[in-house]
């Protein structure tokens, strides 16, 4: 086995571990039976959140890379006019002590951070280093 393949090995394992945990919880942490359905929503959403921002961090060539800074460009001045006048009355809610009191609130901010940074890590880990450079 390569160092590639185990690296690689790893970082399904992790995202495997790390899924199954958080479909897991994602029925558990319910009031109403549509609550799972949300949570499992809210993770999927996260989880593809992380993987855009993983394949944004990691070009595999320059022209990528070229691309990458043209839309990171328009992204940040997006996210730095409009998108945080519009979000910051939302993170401040998310964030207030009342709702994170609320035991689902605290669990699908957990969960969507958590699904964000190992999607993220694994296809960093998958673009950087088991890809990287790679043509086949």
């Amino acid at each position: 086995m390569t160092t590639k393949t185990g690296i690689l090995l790893i970082a399904v394992g992790i995202a495997t571990f790390v899924s199954i945990i958080l479909v897991i919880l994602c029925f558990k942490m319910v009031v109403t039976p549509q609550d799972g359905y949300l949570n499992l929503a809210i993770v999927l959403a996260s989880v593809s959140l992380g993987c855009l921002l993983g394949t944004f961090i990691s070009p595999e060539s320059g022209s990528e890379q070229s691309r990458f800074s043209v839309y990171g460009k328009a992204v940040s001045a997006f996210v730095s006019g409009y998108l945080v006048s519009k979000l910051d009355k939302v993170v401040e809610m998310i964030l207030s002590p009342q709702t994170l009191a609320v035991p689902i609130a605290s669990f699908r901010l957990a969960a969507s951070i958590s699904a964000v940074i190992s999607a993220l890590l694994v296809t960093y880990i998958v673009r950087a280093y088991v890809y990287k450079g790679n043509p086949d």
